[in-house]
């Protein structure tokens, strides 16, 4: 008899643990900290082969030492011991004076994202948790500071792409705003939910969701570091707090980016007053060509609306179109009522307006989002208020369109009896055989009689050229298409050989009558010779 193997010792599943079973195997006290630990290292439950139909969720071992050894895992220990003297040392009225330990996010981000691509690709996921919780308001399970900060992150995201004007195609639908740019070469897709309040679900697992959010957010950090050092901003950046409180967002970060250098040439400067003369004389000089630089670099930088300045009622969503109108190189007034006279166009989803000016145009807001999709300034007259708007077409249905376009197009082509090359094949040994039997007018023409051996060989070459040119073509076929379009292909060869089988069979004895009267033909014209 063989040697007897214990259940659960050898094969797949010995190297899985059920969830039940992780309080001794995990360094951790709660089974929320482990599900903490699996989403910030992206580690997921496997399945089970001889269970699977089994509610429970199991864990590979390797995963679980790796959550074990992880600086993050230590963080946490640390961290609950620190709260538990915290709480003893306030019972009993003693002061607190050790120092609260600081999470090593740095390191995951470094582990999980070793290149700023990688981090770019989860992007889309993290745009959108962060817009979504930028929209809820403060309560007991999500604190104010925390949702103030999301909105901070998306704003600092939102002003990069604007300043860069990389915002490529928007879309509103039912969910809110959809977004879509480049970065580093990848596309970025994301969702901003319209700005209505959201009301709290108690369905939803609030828990689950702030673990995301955690490294979301730091996942978005380091991404807006990168983007702002590259804009030559220092990070994080300054905000004007008066129109962060007006709820202008957008405008409330300050470009450092035109700091003076007075301040650093004042020291020296106070040295000696000619010198002072002198600085502030190429100061000056140099701020002036500086400026005129700049300017031309804004002029040739404009955008689609770089000769527009709008004004957006109340009532639109603000945040979304101005930052539409901010890519596309437009100014914003947010007063309103203003009466400035550079003011073209004011948007507006409300049926009335009291006061119209005349030099004015006056919109709503999905005009602002085709012209993006466009590329192109559209008429004003079909987006006027108290008007039906044409319908809104999402950009990437579009593209999708055109992608099934082309496929329909290569299987019409291949139905048809190939492609372009099948064509230049064609062409070719057309050619070769137009000069073969040029050659052979030429000689008869002149009296030279080409003998059976030659006319053999230039067949046998125009056989072994035809046949070269399309193995080639079969080749180039077999490295360019899909496995579909190949049987395809093969099916129509077969179909093409059989019915020109077919023809050969039915043309044989037309061409034997034929050469019957051929050979009459040439008997009674050497008789009329000899006579």
């Amino acid at each position: 008899m063989g040697k007897k193997i214990l259940k659960g010792t050898k094969g797949k599943a010995s190297n899985l643990v059920r969830e039940s079973q992780l309080q001794e195997k995990v360094a951790l006290a709660d089974l929320d900290d482990f599900r903490r630990m699996c989403i910030l290292r992206g580690v997921y439950p496997k399945e089970n082969p001889k269970e699977r139909d089994s509610p429970f969720a199991n864990f590979h071992k390797k995963d679980i030492s790796m959550i074990n050894s992880d600086p993050m895992t230590w963080f946490i220990r640390e961290h609950a011991s620190w709260l538990k003297k915290r709480e003893r040392k306030l019972h009993r009225k003693e002061l607190d004076t050790s120092k609260e330990p600081t999470a090593p996010y740095a390191e995951l981000i470094r582990s999980r994202y070793p290149t700023f691509g990688d981090a770019v690709q989860e992007l889309d996921d993290a745009l959108t948790t962060i817009a979504l919780f930028a929209q809820l308001k403060g309560n007991n399970i999500i604190p104010s500071e925390r949702i103030n900060r999301c909105r901070e992150l998306l704003t600092e995201f939102h002003y990069y792409v604007s300043h860069t004007h990389s915002l490529k195609c928007a879309f509103i639908s039912v969910r809110g705003f959809h977004f879509e740019t480049t970065i580093e070469g990848q596309s970025v897709l994301w969702l901003v939910p319209h700005e209505f309040p959201i009301p709290e679900d108690s369905e939803v697992d609030y828990k689950v969701l702030l673990h995301f959010l955690e490294l979301y957010e730091q996942l978005l950090k380091f991404v807006n570091t990168k983007l702002f050092i590259e804009l030559g901003m220092k990070y994080p950046p300054e905000f004007d707090q008066q129109k962060w409180n007006d709820g202008l967002y957008f405008d409330a970060i300050k470009d450092t980016r035109n700091i003076s250098e007075d301040t650093q040439m004042a020291a020296p400067a106070a040295q000696d007053d000619a010198k002072t003369d002198k600085l502030k004389a190429a100061l000056a000089s140099a701020s002036t060509t500086a400026a005129a630089e700049a300017q031309e670099v804004v002029d040739d930088d404009r955008g689609l609306f770089g000769n527009f300045l709008f004004t957006i009622c109340s009532g639109t969503p603000r945040n979304s179109i101005s930052f539409v109108i901010r890519s596309l190189g437009g100014g914003i007034i947010w007063d309103e009522e203003s009466d400035d006279k550079r003011i073209t166009h004011t948007i507006t989803d409300r049926g009335e307006i009291e006061t119209r000016f005349l030099n004015r145009k006056y919109i709503q807001s999905q005009w602002v989002v085709d012209c993006l999709n466009k590329k192109e300034l559209l008429d004003v007259g079909i987006y006027a208020p108290n008007v039906d708007l044409p319908p809104h077409v999402s950009p990437w249905d579009v593209i999708t369109e055109q992608i099934d376009g082309i496929d329909q197009n290569d299987e019409r082509e291949i139905i048809a009896g190939g492609d372009d090359s099948d064509a230049e094949i064609d062409e070719e040994i057309k050619r070769a055989a137009m000069e073969a039997d040029f050659a052979e007018g030429i000689a008869a023409e002149s009296g030279i009689q080409t003998s059976e051996q030659q006319k053999q060989s230039i067949a046998q070459m125009k056989a072994e050229m035809k046949k070269k040119k399309k193995e080639e073509k079969e080749r180039l076929a077999a490295g360019t298409l899909t496995v579909s379009k190949m049987k395809l292909y093969q099916e129509l060869k077969e179909k093409e050989a059989s019915r020109k089988k077919s023809s050969a069979k039915k043309a044989e004895p037309e061409e034997n009558e034929k050469l019957d009267d051929t050979v009459l033909e040439e008997e009674e014209e050497e008789e009329a010779n000899e006579k």
